[in-house]
């Protein structure tokens, strides 16, 4: 009886242990959730300020057209203004380039964010799972021992 009490008491240190473990797992994991969460956030502002970058020089690029229209219907007096503005349309579309590719690159950084959150979740998953076998261990050692 003494020797199977013993048992049953190192059998619950050990699952102790191990549940004391899958709870740092756990905590350390979501603190990564967490880490990786406020990652995608802050990728998601940069591409929110992106895009209103990338629709003011939209707006700008259109303005600018419409500049150069009316610059060739006033006829070939207006020859100098319309290259101006032509200018500023190529260098708005040359950042409009650059805001793209940089959206791209934020959009890539916001996919890499989203895939660790997602191993991030599937690891607490298996160590809750984990946990759970061993609570039912342990519920199983207890009630042996209350029956006996």
């Amino acid at each position: 009886m003494a020797a199977q009490i013993q048992k049953l008491a190192e059998q619950s240190n050990e699952s102790a242990r191990q549940i004391e473990e899958i709870i740092n797992l756990l905590l350390s994991d979501s603190e990564k959730a967490v880490e990786s969460m406020e990652e995608v956030r802050l990728t998601m502002e940069r591409q929110d300020e992106n895009v209103r970058k990338t629709n003011k020089q939209v707006n700008e690029v259109l303005g600018q057209v419409e500049q150069s229209c009316e610059a060739i219907g006033r006829g070939a007096v207006k020859t100098t203004s319309l290259n101006e503005a032509r200018i500023n349309v190529t260098d708005t579309v040359q950042n409009l380039t650059a805001v793209a590719q940089e959206n791209a690159a934020s959009t890539q950084e916001s996919a890499a964010s989203v895939n660790q959150v997602s191993d991030i979740i599937h690891d607490i998953a298996e160590n809750a799972g984990k946990l759970k076998q061993i609570a039912c261990l342990m519920d199983d050692s207890m009630s042996r021992f209350e029956t006996e």
